[in-house]
């Protein structure tokens, strides 16, 4: 479930080092407890390779683009869209 949330976390935070760093404590917290939570039991290179990487990281790298993105657009439309109001009218 939390996997797919990656995106958002991303456009939440608007940090790669933060948002890596939740991804990777998330897996370690899966391959800690697998042994009490059925669940949570995986093969350790699918938590690496398929969680991480992959998903999360995509996850993560899609977010941050959306936000720039975001950026790019919102300084755009602040010198282009808006007319400035004169102050005497």
């Amino acid at each position: 479930m939390i996997k797919d949330l990656f995106e958002f976390q991303a456009l939440i935070i608007r940090h790669y080092g933060i948002c890596w760093t939740i991804s990777i404590m998330w897996e370690l917290t899966e391959m800690v407890f697998g042994h009490l939570l059925p669940n949570f039991y995986e093969c350790w290179w699918d938590n690496l390779v398929l969680d991480v990487l992959l998903c999360n990281g995509l996850g993560i790298f899609t977010g941050m683009q959306v936000c720039l993105w975001e950026t790019i657009l919102s300084i755009f439309c602040a010198f282009f869209c808006f007319k400035p109001r004169c102050a005497a009218s």
